[in-house]
């Protein structure tokens, strides 16, 4: 039953001494397929990423 609702979870991951850490919980038995894809980041109408993200609180 729970295969007909796979979780599905999409997040940014910054890269640290050339390395990605990732982290997958997997009860026993269980089945993970995952991506890694490098991707760019495209500012929607103006909006800096980088910047925002750089701010400090």
């Amino acid at each position: 039953r729970e295969s007909s609702r796979p979780f599905v979870k999409t997040e940014r991951k910054k890269q640290e001494d050339g390395n990605i850490c990732v982290e997958l919980p997997v009860n026993e038995n269980g089945v993970v397929y995952f991506e890694l894809n490098a991707g760019k980041v495209n500012p929607d109408r103006g909006y800096d990423y980088d910047r925002v993200v750089s701010l400090k609180a």
